[in-house]
């Protein structure tokens, strides 16, 4: 979630797998769109909380954790460089790209 949004201004992209992490990845969203953050998340099909708190919900199918992982990294990844592209961004100098890592 840290390196898209430099490339592509101020929306944020996100995944939400269902498992463990998802309570802090759901508070993190949240938090971010308090903040006014354009949300485009990308989670299973009938998760109304998360549906009601995006701007765009891509739903993708429900395979467990690694297959939602491995399956939305390209999408992600691919969305975030045709946006860059598209806003006129220079995608091999993302701005303010994180200098750091914080570990929950």
């Amino acid at each position: 979630m840290a390196h898209l949004p430099p490339l592509t201004g101020d929306t944020h992209y996100c995944t939400l797998p269902p498992g463990q992490a998802y309570p802090v990845m759901f508070s993190n969203i949240r938090e971010m769109k308090a903040r006014g953050t354009p949300m485009i998340v990308l989670g299973v099909p009938g998760n109304k909380e998360l549906q009601d708190v995006s701007d765009i919900f891509i739903p993708i199918p429900d395979g467990g954790t690694l297959y939602h992982l491995l399956g939305t990294t390209t999408l992600m990844q691919l969305l975030a460089y045709k946006t860059a592209v598209a806003l006129g961004r220079d995608i091999d100098q993302p701005r303010n790209l994180a200098k750091s890592v914080t570990v929950e």
